[in-house]
């Protein structure tokens, strides 16, 4: 391996381990982080070490290209005082739930909760890019660039193959992840202040989830949190499991393809006017389960389905639809809805039109207040009823039956 657990400051690459490395080419080391990241190879790993902002210009702006070979990984990890302290049971790990609080300004689960920040400065480029390279894995980092007229936090510019990002921040621009892949993971997730979240565009195959997450959009803007343009191959999969969307037009948007996308457990909170979820014509199968949908006002749709669209929606069901605007609380008038048609089809048996009583919804606290809906969710195979809405972050085997029940 050409480098070995490099440790990297807001300086350069080196700072913490004691060592240099020649930059591609030659020159003076240390090595920037677009360095590592363009030359390295599989099992190599950068750990970046929480001292200061790593700020990024136009002119450095992370490119990584090349190939890592298949089932090897770089990793790209923050870290406060020893490696691993800032991932989950670490001393200073805060997930997606601490990050949208201290957005806002509210006491941490964690108060000593920290990220790694990789900020464009409010410069308007893209902060991360990357060109076919591939099994490159985030953890425990914040993208910011404070500009919202910046073009992307992430920005793929050909198809990737196996990327991930774990327990990351993406704040403060237009878009946070945007592009081509043939494999994406987001899981403990935090998008902020964003026009939309995310924007996958498939190039053949592929498989995409965004799972444990919080999509926390302008509400001064019809942004969407997930807008997925998979192209006509049967093959892909999405799954949009256990997240929390706030505000923006849309929750969930899925629009131009086949494939199959599965959207369950989330609860969407859109505090503007739009729908959770958007089916729009080409869009692939698409199943709707155990979601929480709060439209703002009554005559919003929480499903609407583009009619003509040249895929099937194969379950709408186990869903909880209601509307929380000042002044207009109560039932949808059609909460489930095809354009030009009526009402959607087919439509399950199980679906609750109630208010969720939130427990706190003006500070982020999404929990359910009335117990008799925390577990009107789709059965698992035993038959016990499953819950509805986001929960927090689950475990690996929560998040496996849940999947094999949709």
């Amino acid at each position: 391996m050409a480098i070995t657990q490099r440790y990297v400051n807001h300086d350069a690459i080196g700072g913490d381990d004691g060592t240099v490395e020649v930059p591609a080419g030659g020159g003076v080391g240390p090595w920037t982080l677009a360095e590592f990241l363009t030359q390295a190879t599989g099992e190599d790993t950068v750990n970046v070490k929480k001292d200061a902002d790593y700020n990024l210009g136009a002119s450095d702006s992370i490119d990584g290209t090349g190939i890592v070979a298949n089932n090897t990984y770089v990793y790209v990890r923050g870290y406060k005082n020893n490696i691993g302290d800032m991932s989950p049971g670490g001393l200073y790990y805060g997930g997606a739930v601490d990050a949208l609080r201290e957005k806002h300004g509210l006491p941490l689960r964690n108060p000593l909760a920290k990220w790694v920040i990789i900020s464009g400065g409010g410069g308007a480029f893209d902060l991360l890019t990357a060109n076919a390279k591939s099994n490159i894995i985030w953890e425990n980092i914040t993208f910011s660039d404070v500009n919202d007229t910046a073009n992307n936090l992430f920005y793929a510019l050909n198809p990737l193959h196996n990327w991930r990002f774990n327990n990351c921040r993406f704040e403060d621009a237009r878009y946070g992840i945007y592009g081509n892949f043939h494999h994406l993971l987001v899981d403990d997730c935090y998008f902020g202040n964003l026009h939309t979240g995310t924007l996958l565009d498939f190039a053949g195959y592929g498989t995409a989830a965004l799972i444990n997450s919080i999509v926390d959009l302008k509400t001064n803007v019809g942004g969407t949190g997930f807008y997925l343009r998979p192209n006509t191959n049967t093959s892909q999969h999405c799954t949009v499991f256990n997240n929390l969307f706030i505000g923006g037009g849309k929750g969930v948007q899925v629009r131009d393809g086949g494939g199959s996308v599965s959207i369950y457990n989330n609860t969407f909170d859109l505090r503007r006017v739009g729908n959770p979820v958007s089916i729009n014509s080409g869009a692939g199968i698409v199943s709707v389960v155990n979601n929480i949908m709060i439209c703002e006002g009554t005559d919003q749709h929480a499903v609407v389905r583009t009619w003509g669209a040249s895929g099937s929606l194969t379950m709408c069901d186990y869903n909880l639809t209601y509307s929380l605007k000042t002044g207009d609380v109560g039932v949808l008038t059609n909460p489930y809805y095809t354009t030009g048609v009526g009402a959607i089809t087919p439509l399950g048996d199980n679906n609750i039109e109630a208010n969720p009583q939130f427990v706190d919804r003006d500070n982020y606290d999404y929990t359910v207040g009335d117990w008799q809906f925390m577990e009107e969710g789709k059965p698992d195979a035993a038959g016990k009823p499953r819950h509805i809405g986001y929960s927090g972050k689950p475990s690996a085997y929560d998040i496996i039956v849940a999947e094999e029940q949709v």
